[in-house]
């Protein structure tokens, strides 16, 4: 219910703004008209991309969209060159919270481009982070319109549950035996509870080097991995768990996964649908 009043809310605040000049969210326009805005994560080159602002600038890992892959000059490799995004006079720059340290973020400031950060270790407080963003750069009826192609899986997942939910764990599969798991607290934990399925991991919100003896007491019914299962299942010190022991495994494509950007329903549609069809097997 209070999902539902928030949303409603801010589709109000839509029709009080009409259909002239700048929209609108709690009342209060944009402060200013950004014309050069630059994205540091692939996450929000995606989002940025969804709800139609144009980039001007992104990261070497930005591969989504192609269009703005082939228009926009890459401004960042491993860390962001300050040189190019002044010299493309830079007014907004755009990342995701978890890939800068507060260093960083001060020399994004020093531009005297206006910085936003996207945030959220949950669905709800993601939907909160991209309602100001829009705000900022005048795109609430694009964002209101992506929430509302998420909100549809969520529906969707919600009116076909299993009982009792399975325990799963997110595993982002590595080389020489050194996997990743996500956190309890993670925003991939959250996907996982709305597709259905109770995750185990950590006590945290990212993901973390993974202790082979946690996963083997956990012992999840279902594993999804960020990427193909192969560089996990081959794994032999998991032979046992349950997930790998009845193939109960769900490789997603890697950048959805690990990404929260543009793909979000597409995160929760495949994993949902792939929960159905390992948990029915017999």
């Amino acid at each position: 219910m209070r999902k539902q009043l928030f949303v409603i809310s801010v589709l109000a605040a839509f029709v009080l703004a009409g259909c002239k000049g700048p929209q609108v969210i709690g009342g209060v326009p944009p402060e200013r008209r950004y014309q050069n805005i630059v994205s540091l994560s692939p996450s929000t080159t995606e989002i940025l991309s969804m709800i139609g602002a144009s980039v001007k600038g992104r990261t070497k890992a930005c591969n989504f969209p192609t269009a703005i892959v082939n228009s926009a000059p890459i401004v960042c490799d491993l860390k962001p060159n300050y040189e190019d995004m002044v010299a493309l006079k830079t007014d907004f720059i755009v990342f995701d919270k978890d890939l800068f340290s507060a260093q960083e973020i001060e020399k994004m400031k020093q531009t005297k481009a206006d910085v936003f950060e996207v945030s959220g270790d949950t669905l709800q407080d993601f939907y909160k982070s991209l309602y100001t963003l829009a705000s900022k750069i005048g795109y609430e009826t694009a964002a209101q319109d992506f929430i509302n192609k998420i909100e549809r899986e969520v529906k969707s997942a919600g009116a076909d549950v299993l009982d009792p939910k399975p325990k799963a764990a997110v595993i982002l599969p590595g080389s020489n035996g050194k996997h990743y798991i996500a956190g309890v607290k993670s925003f991939q934990a959250d996907i996982v509870r709305i597709m259905g399925a109770e995750p185990v991991g950590p006590d945290s919100n990212k993901f973390e080097p993974l202790n082979p003896e946690f996963l083997v007491s956990q012992n999840p019914a279902v594993i999804y991995t960020a990427g193909k299962t192969a560089g996990f299942t081959s794994d032999t010190r998991f032979a046992g768990v349950e997930a790998v022991k009845n193939q109960r495994m769900i490789g997603l494509e890697q950048d959805i996964v690990l990404r929260r950007g543009a793909r979000i329903e597409n995160f929760i549609k495949d994993g949902h649908r792939g929960l159905l069809l390992v948990m029915n097997k017999k």
